[in-house]
């Protein structure tokens, strides 16, 4: 930023001393300054505080302004669809059909660039705008006059300015908070743009280097992040398979899974109509310009003509190419924004081709689950496959295991970019051993190849690249092929027993012995890496990642001389004394007082937030928040450890106490904020009936088991089976505190016969 000599001595001028900043804008003036000291000069800047310039953006949006929902349907109504029920190609039709309500949205709600000025100020009122130029007005005269009756007069006007701009601030704050009160994201979000947490400094530079030059060119960037993204798959690939053709293999046959034969079904127009309404207006436009609002708005008159192009695409396994297509936003993840490394992908698909996955996804999911193809091990992506459930059922199995006096070694595995790098080939031969063939496998063919990807950035869109492997991100079919993809996973496993939760996965063993346990876990991960190596899945060894954890109680551990030591290739698995799986912080000893310790943390910092912001809403919607947002950090997998000590216990009445100030200041509220502890035994208690009403995953079904004296008593039929449990350390776990708290509960709420009045005399017993 200096610019003359610094130092001038006899003929030499040079100039050594300088000012580096990366945001130019930012000072006023600079200057050197002579000093008869020494033979320096001195420097010095002037740099403005808080006057950061926002440069004008210009947006590519819908005009609403002239928008009627029913002129719009009314000119639908009117279009002749027979080009569309007799062609028999759907490319064809769907072209056609696009044609048609592009013509119609366009004319609706046309598309306009607009240029946005400064920092966004969605408060500021006409009236308020009136008044500030009126400000401005009377300080240029008084500029101009130098007169106290003008100075007075702007004083006057620019407090009162300063008053509507924070009553303004404070109202539109507020307004948005309550209408994004219930919906934890937007909510969230909200609150990070109007109260930071923390400040956070950003590199202002739009330049990435591409072949070797740093360059600013918006459409040069977008087919770089394009061509990255592409890449980044295959490269990763290479690395981990050096000396193997990627392109195409013939996998291992994995044998049949059943007899059944899978076939599409017809969809009805009512069920189209119904999956359009259920789009969400506020997501993101595809590559088809076609805004989800629209399309959800026009829903009964489109879906004749969209339910026919589904059934047609169903009938003859071909999708409309353009369904097939992603637009990609690059989101900054961390580490300096100029390199493409640091940025992670998010997929935009067609709203249109949502809802006929949507549909296929019902049908293939049903039939696999009416026929038990998918292992009962597998959690995720599966309705009432929870985390939750997940971490009960590992974590239990540990504690029963520990209990008989065995030690348990376990194997924590991450993939990279599991979903990324899922093999077409391999998938497809996959499919027919799950009774899916002929036309319906054809479609899936059709789904897989030839997707299309274009990154936009800037507004600029760059060339569509083709993706070669993985599931669609951003899918509704993709986590169900992943699903079916990993799913034989199990049938490599000998001796070891396996919980997956999508691409988590966890190898654990148990015994008496050292050996044994290092012997079957080698032998298992042996196999298993096999397996990920047909498959071209790649585990990621870095810390945090794949891990090894051996539990016991800390007698046991100590007694035992050995360490965990399980080897990979040329390496060995790293060993942790404690692992986060699914959200849990896990300890050798499972004493899971870290996981506490960890969510407290977290749900006190957001009580502080609130407790900021508290000023902008009501008492309604401050307890609408904490019970939604706060709370749950209290409580998730709160049932795995249901026996808190005093200190943790004292902690939880404490927090309670100041939600309670926070929440209410000075009110005197009718009802009391409820007990973390109440939501927990309420939460195990749920899920101990959810069991004895079959309505749990196959995994946990013989997780409570109901006593049967063979008396005719009162409890007959209303108690479980409390297990035998030889340690202290067992008492945690779920299967014995869930069936004690079953057990404690009154006769009434036990004896409910429907699962509906016993959740509503639950909620009364812990209110």
């Amino acid at each position: 930023m200096i610019k003359k000599p610094t130092r001038i001595n006899g003929s030499t001028k040079t100039l050594i001393d300088i000012i580096a900043t990366n945001n130019p804008v930012s000072l006023k003036a600079t200057d050197v300054i002579p000093l008869s000291i020494g033979d320096h000069d001195m420097i010095g800047c002037v740099r403005k505080i808080n006057s950061t310039k926002f440069k004008p953006r210009t947006i590519i949006c819908r005009d609403y302004k002239s928008y009627n929902q029913n002129a719009m349907n009314n000119e639908l109504r009117l279009v002749d669809w027979s080009y569309v029920y007799n062609n028999s190609n759907v490319n064809s039709a769907w072209t056609y059909m696009k044609t048609i309500i592009t013509g119609i949205y366009l004319k609706c709600a046309p598309v306009i660039s607009k240029r946005v000025k400064g920092k966004p100020a969605p408060w500021l009122t006409v009236e308020v705008k009136q008044l500030m130029n009126e400000r401005d007005s009377l300080l240029r005269k008084y500029r101009r006059t130098s007169n106290d009756e003008d100075f007075h007069a702007y004083k006057l006007k620019r407090n009162k300015v300063n008053t509507l701009l924070r009553q303004a601030k404070s109202s539109y704050n507020k307004n948005l908070l309550e209408e994004n009160s219930k919906t934890p994201e937007s909510f969230w979000k909200i609150i990070k743009s109007i109260y930071p947490v923390k400040s956070t400094s950003k590199n202002t530079s739009l330049s990435f280097e591409i072949d070797g030059e740093m360059s600013a060119d918006a459409s040069k960037i977008s087919n770089d992040f394009c061509s990255y993204f592409n890449n980044i798959v295959a490269t990763l690939k290479q690395k981990a398979f050096p000396l193997r053709n990627l392109v195409w293999r013939n996998p291992k046959n994995i044998g049949k899974k059943t007899e059944k034969v899978f076939k599409f079904r017809n969809v009805s127009i009512l069920g189209v109509e119904r999956q359009l309404r259920s789009l969400k207006s506020t997501k993101s436009t595809g590559c088809d310009n076609l805004p989800p609002r629209l399309l959800k708005e026009s829903a009964s008159t489109i879906a004749p003509p969209l339910t026919h192009i589904i059934n047609l695409s169903m009938q003859s396994g071909l999708i409309p190419s353009e369904w097939k297509s992603a637009k990609i936003i690059p989101i900054h993840k961390s580490g300096p924004r100029s390199s493409f490394d640091n940025y992670r992908p998010i997929s935009v698909l067609p709203a249109i081709s949502k809802v006929m996955e949507t549909i296929i996804h019902r049908q293939v999911m049903n039939f696999l689950n009416e026929n038990k193809l998918l292992s009962q091990n597998q959690f995720g992506f599966r309705p009432k496959m929870s985390t939750e459930l997940a971490a009960v059922k590992f974590i239990d199995e540990i504690r029963m295991s520990v209990d008989k006096g065995n030690l348990v070694g376990a194997v924590f595995i991450d993939l990279t970019k599991a979903f990324d790098t899922i093999s077409h080939s391999k998938l497809l031969s996959k499919l027919p051993q799950y009774g899916i063939n002929g036309t319906e496998l054809d479609w899936f063919k059709d789904y897989l190849f030839r997707r299309a990807a274009c990154v936009s950035y800037n507004n600029r869109i760059s060339q569509k690249c083709y993706l070669r492997s993985g599931v669609p991100q951003g899918s509704i079919l993709g986590p169900l092929l992943f699903l079916i993809s990993f799913n034989d996973i199990v049938d490599v496993i000998e001796q070891s027993r396996i919980v997956k939760y999508a691409d988590d996965v966890v190898l654990y063993v148990e015994d008496k012995n050292m050996e044994s346990i290092k012997s079957k876990l080698t032998n298992d991960l042996a196999n298993v890496t096999v397996w990920l190596d047909e498959n071209d899945l790649i585990i990621n060894l870095n810390e945090g990642k794949t891990e090894a954890l051996l539990f016991g109680t800390a007698k046991c551990i100590c007694k035992s001389n050995e360490s965990l030591s399980i080897p990979y290739g040329n390496t060995v698995i790293n060993l942790t004394k404690k692992y986060k799986y699914l959200g849990v912080e896990v300890d050798s000893t499972l004493n899971l007082n870290s996981h506490f310790d960890a969510c407290f943390k977290r749900a006190s910092t957001r009580l502080r937030l609130l407790s900021k912001i508290r000023d902008n809403l009501n008492v309604d919607s401050a307890r609408t928040i904490y019970q939604s947002m706060i709370t749950p950090l209290l409580t998730y997998c709160g049932i795995l450890n249901l026996k808190l000590t005093s200190t943790q216990l004292h902690k939880l009445a404490s927090f309670r106490e100041r939600a309670t100030k926070v929440i209410f200041k000075d009110f005197r509220p009718d009802t009391e904020l409820p007990s973390i502890m109440d939501l927990r035994k309420k939460r195990a208690c749920e899920i101990v009936r959810m069991t004895l009403d079959g309505n749990i995953p196959e995994a946990l079904m013989d997780h409570f088991v109901i006593k049967d004296h063979g008396r005719e008593t009162r409890n007959r039929g209303c108690l479980i089976n409390l297990p035998t449990i030889k340690l202290e350390y067992a008492t945690r776990g779920f299967y014995f505190m869930g069936a004690k708290l079953y057990n404690e509960l009154p006769l009434n709420i036990r004896s409910a016969t429907s699962s509906e009045d016993f959740y509503k005399l639950l909620k009364l017993h812990f209110s």
